[in-house]
């Protein structure tokens, strides 16, 4: 199965979300972290990352952003509140 993104917490009740987001990582898939807190070293294996609490259309606009980012077309006029983004360039 393809996947075209891989959305994840840190916190996850069977382990840590970043292994998952590094291991995602290493197979080519964009990672978008979902955390309270965003962790430093996440801007490595990370696409972006949203500070949660957040409302749906935040994490529909993250979704997008990445999207553009990695599909190389033009960014939103406006990032989501809580958003960052790390990868700047496809």
């Amino acid at each position: 199965m393809d996947l075209d993104l891989v959305l994840v917490d840190i916190n996850l009740s069977d382990g840590s979300g970043l292994d998952v987001a590094r291991c995602a990582h290493g197979r080519g898939v964009p990672v978008l972290l979902v955390t309270g807190t965003c962790p430093q070293e996440a801007q490595v294996f990370a696409a972006g990352c949203l500070t949660k609490p957040y409302p749906q259309k935040d994490l529909l606009s993250a979704i997008d952003a990445i999207g553009a980012v990695i599909g190389g077309a033009k960014l939103p006029r406006r990032l989501p509140s809580g958003f960052n983004l790390f990868r700047t360039a496809a």
